[in-house]
């Protein structure tokens, strides 16, 4: 990759930018590629991917790549940095990160009650999410009376009566740790899906405690596929529904990359209203404990041959709304895990490859 040392003259330590307020991009507008379109690569060919185009190795298979993986998380862990350029970004740069067009499946009519139904349940990870899980779980209960019985919220430690509100209003409720402690958004997924599997379950829709998703938006997702083990991914339009900037860059950034690596186009890697077929998702044995946990189930999926199926989604950005997302701490952490992920993908085909030869 070319050599871009502070050209915007602002003296920042971390990523750089061009004229244009834009990370590190080449003369096509690529963030992070150099001008044979590899990702991750200086003119030498030196750590992102070799030359048989594998992520995460130079040519003699070394680890993850060291530079690769330094470089990007530099550019995640210069939080002040990403957050001012972000600020000033217009839409148009979101386009011209390269990330591939939506793959929407177009909205479909509800089919008749499949075969799983019985066997699914809805799971809300929360954490201090008092305010907004009583009318979470009263939403979904009247408009998925389906499953009304069957929705668990996973408590991931919270400090405040989120557990006492969600059991008064007839939810289940499993604690992400024995412990109490707050482990992040992904072991609380992961929680929830053990609890789902111990209790019979094969179907599991996930749905944010924050409010961000509509019951009937979640219901779409429930009955967006008739295989009971399609993973289901809601697809935002931030855009029309008024994301802050800053989540509209870092999900760009993620479909971009993730795409890449998925070989395949992936319209939202971030949305936490989704559906989970539970035993092939628990089978995939993911790490990530936190908001990383999506992106490394989503690339696990796709490489174990499950079918993955996106709907489009409206989603809810009210001005009170709370996130526990941060940009610096979680966009690092999704790098490292996808980096990690990719590598171990990589040198399992190249192992397997050398087995077979």
């Amino acid at each position: 990759m070319r050599a871009r040392a502070d050209r915007d003259g602002d003296g920042a330590v971390g990523p750089d930018f061009d004229d244009a307020g834009r990370p590190d991009f080449d003369d096509a507008g690529r963030p992070g590629f150099d001008d044979a379109g590899r990702p991750g690569f200086d003119d030498a060919g030196r750590p992102g991917f070799d030359g048989a185009g594998r992520p995460g190795f130079d040519d003699a298979e070394r680890g993850v790549g060291a530079r690769f993986t330094a470089r990007l998380v530099g550019f995640a862990c210069a939080p002040v940095n990403v957050q001012e350029s972000v600020q000033r970004m217009g839409e148009s740069t979101i386009a011209e990160l390269g990330v591939p067009e939506p793959h929407r499946t177009a909205s479909r009519p509800e089919r008749a009650a499949p075969g799983w139904l019985e066997r699914a349940c809805i799971l809300v990870p929360a954490l201090d999410a008092e305010r907004t899980i009583g009318g979470v779980v009263a939403e979904l209960g009247r408009t998925i009376p389906e499953l009304a019985r069957a929705i668990v919220v996973v408590d991931d430690g919270s400090r405040d009566a989120t557990a006492r509100v969600a059991e008064e209003l007839g939810a289940s409720v499993v604690a992400s740790h024995a412990s109490g402690a707050n482990r992040g958004k992904g072991a609380a997924l992961r929680a929830g899906l053990d609890a789902a599997r111990a209790r019979g379950m094969t179907v599991a829709l996930s749905v944010d405690a924050d409010g961000q998703h509509p019951a009937d938006e979640a219901r779409r997702v429930l009955f967006a596929a008739t295989a009971e083990s399609a993973l289901v991914l809601g697809v935002r339009d931030l855009a029309r529904d008024g994301a802050p900037r800053a989540n509209r860059f870092s999900n760009g950034i993620s479909n971009h990359f993730l795409s890449s690596f998925a070989r395949r186009p992936l319209a939202d890697t971030q949305c936490g209203l989704r559906r989970y077929p539970v035993e092939e998702t628990l089978a995939l044995r993911t790490s990530g404990r936190g908001y990383d946990f999506e992106a490394e189930v989503l690339l696990r999926a796709v490489w174990s041959g499950l079918d993955v199926v996106e709907e489009p989604v409206r989603v809810l950005y009210p001005d009170e709304r709370t996130t526990h997302f941060r940009i610096g701490r979680d966009v690092g952490r999704i790098i490292r895990t996808v980096v990690a992920t990719v590598g171990e993908h990589w040198l399992r085909a190249s192992a397997a490859r050398r087995e077979g030869a």
